[in-house]
């Protein structure tokens, strides 16, 4: 009796954790460089806050690191003209195999594959689709050089709000219509500020569903290389 009663109480825990609510709310805030991020879960009675701060320095060496590296990889380097040889010859036959290798096991499989590629698209919208936004809002100020330039691109930013929403209703469920946008042009500076709030929800057990057909398909494409 005590056993069957734990096992009633375990399978009611079970069911209310796979129909309980992710609720994630986003804050997310742009200014001359300087990025902040609010991320706050909520499960129940259960809340998760986490607080991250990009200062301008951090951003700024960042980027001079990465200009650094690129220009160190195009500049050319001294090596003596056969080891150059031989390392263009191995990569080249290494490539050669590799591609023979790809082409001779997946080749005659491809409409497999096709088909795989199709049902992740396919689960990828379907758990898309599960997702409820519930308020999404946007503040964008910006101001160019001049007030012809701050027209365009103000102009351009609308253009983008408006396909991003069209994307919205396409792809997750928005309960309401709480979808708001400020676009502010400044003509008295040339600046860029944007800062949204984005409150979404999603059940648990859309998650673990998605994850297990997401691995049943890898199972499958694991099978079809095994065969290949």
């Amino acid at each position: 009796m005590f056993y069957l009663a734990f096992l009633m109480a375990g399978l009611i825990w079970l069911v209310v954790l796979l129909f309980l609510r992710i609720h994630i709310n986003l804050d997310y805030c742009y200014k001359r460089l300087e990025s902040k991020i609010n991320l706050k879960l909520r499960i129940l009675f259960s809340s998760l806050h986490i607080e991250i701060i990009i200062p301008q320095e951090m951003f700024s060496t960042g980027l001079e690191n990465i200009l650094n590296n690129l220009i160190k990889d195009a500049s050319p380097t001294e090596e003596v003209e056969l080891q150059e040889k031989e390392t263009k010859s191995r990569r080249y036959m290494f490539l050669r195999h590799v591609t023979g290798e790809v082409f001779r096991k997946y080749l005659s499989n491809w409409s497999k594959f096709l088909l795989l590629k199709n049902k992740i698209l396919q689960l990828k919208k379907m758990f898309y689709r599960k997702i409820e936004l519930k308020n999404i809002s946007l503040k964008i100020e910006i101001g160019g050089r001049d007030a012809g330039e701050t027209g365009i691109l103000v102009g351009v930013i609308w253009a983008l709000l408006g396909r991003m929403t069209a994307r919205f209703y396409s792809n997750v469920t928005v309960k309401k219509d709480n979808i708001r946008y400020f676009v502010q042009p400044r003509f008295d500076e040339e600046i860029l500020i944007c800062s949204t709030n984005c409150i979404l929800s999603l059940k648990n057990s859309h998650i673990i569903f998605t994850a297990l057909k997401f691995f049943g398909i890898i199972i499958k494409i694991r099978r079809i290389e095994n065969h290949g």
